[in-house]
């Protein structure tokens, strides 16, 4: 029985781009465009310069290709304050730390919101205080003596905003 043959062609042996033109260079665009091309067998690390990675070890999960100035590392993302960074196979999930606020309005025409903020802006902390104000909170407003617009005129007394007198 005969063997069918070999119809890869080995990869070359050069930059992929041409210094000169900063294009794919000669022999990679024959190769790339050979129509016999099956597949390519590499035993060995492919450097960079030709391409490759230049590593060997197979990343773990949520692992990113980081280019770091010669070459490329595997780094996976980390979490800060206030971020969570969950590291799965074929992804990464990354959210806001819960704070423990509940979603919803506070305050209305009643009420009023408390609100305290962390030192990355996030809310640690909101509840609803009940509007409360007192006589001897109120100052300044109206203070005279106004004639009332009555059939029978009135007159009346005001201090501080607040009615002293009908007469």
């Amino acid at each position: 029985m005969a063997t069918a043959p070999n119809t890869n062609i080995v990869f070359p042996q050069s930059p992929f781009l041409d210094p000169m033109t900063g294009r794919p260079a000669r022999e990679w665009m024959m190769w790339l465009l050979n129509p016999s091309y099956v597949g390519v067998n590499v035993s060995n690390i492919v450097p960079v310069v030709y391409g490759g990675t230049g590593l060997s070890n197979t990343p773990a999960n949520g692992q990113l290709l980081i280019g770091n100035g010669s070459g490329y590392s595997l780094n996976v993302l980390t979490a800060g304050l206030g971020i969570t960074v969950t590291n799965l196979a074929g992804g990464i999930a990354i959210k806001v730390s819960d704070t423990g606020v509940t979603a919803g309005t506070y305050g209305n025409a009643g009420n009023v919101p408390t609100i305290t903020v962390n030192s990355r802006g996030q809310l640690t902390s909101v509840t609803s205080n009940p509007i409360s104000i007192t006589s001897a909170n109120v100052t300044g407003g109206a203070t005279g003596t106004f004639l009332s617009a009555d059939a029978v005129p009135k007159t009346v007394t005001v201090t501080n905003g607040i009615i002293t007198s009908i007469v």
